[in-house]
């Protein structure tokens, strides 16, 4: 089955790690950095599911066809660890750099080789690709507004570091003619 990558804002909302052990806490880190709230607990009611979470990851503890029961009830996005016929979703082997993320995934089948892929993607990112993120951003509307935007993402990250001023105009006077 084909998954449709997504990326969600979790800022502010609730998700249930419900479980224990090295999987639930690697779930745990992975999710940090979005900015959600994040629950820990041993056990799902009923009440959990209708405090409408985002999203739920559960161990696979003897209890997770009960856990995958009362989220797909709910409509609820569930995660259980290694249970791939028991995930409405599945995690993603994450490469986080200031703004960008960049997630690879093989809908489950083998999350080894997503984290492979990952590494390898990593090592082509440019040094610098946060800086230069973070000046595209501020320039994009200026950017956009000469038609450039395209050619200045392209040479910035082909020089590894934002333009210069001097570099924009040279831009811009190549886009006119």
């Amino acid at each position: 089955m084909a998954y449709f990558p997504l990326s969600v804002d979790l800022t502010g909302k609730t998700v249930f790690l419900i479980g224990s052990g090295r999987q639930i806490e690697d779930k745990y880190r992975k999710l940090l950095p979005f900015g959600a709230t994040l629950i820990r607990k041993q056990t799902f009611t009923p009440a959990d599911a209708q405090s409408h979470p985002a999203l739920v990851v559960a161990q696979a503890d003897g209890r997770e066809e009960e856990v995958y029961a009362l989220c797909r009830a709910h409509g609820i996005p569930v995660n259980v660890v290694d249970v791939p016929k028991l995930c409405s979703f599945y995690f993603p082997a994450l490469s986080v750099r200031g703004s960008l993320t960049i997630s690879v995934s093989t809908g489950g089948g083998s999350p080894a080789a997503a984290g492979y892929l990952r590494q390898q993607i990593e090592a082509q990112l440019p040094s610098r690709t946060e800086e230069i993120l973070d000046w595209l951003s501020e320039q994009r509307a200026q950017l956009r507004e000469r038609g450039i935007l395209k050619a200045a993402v392209a040479q910035s990250f082909a020089q590894n570091r934002p333009l210069t001023e001097q570099e924009l105009v040279q831009l811009s006077n190549f886009a006119e003619k």
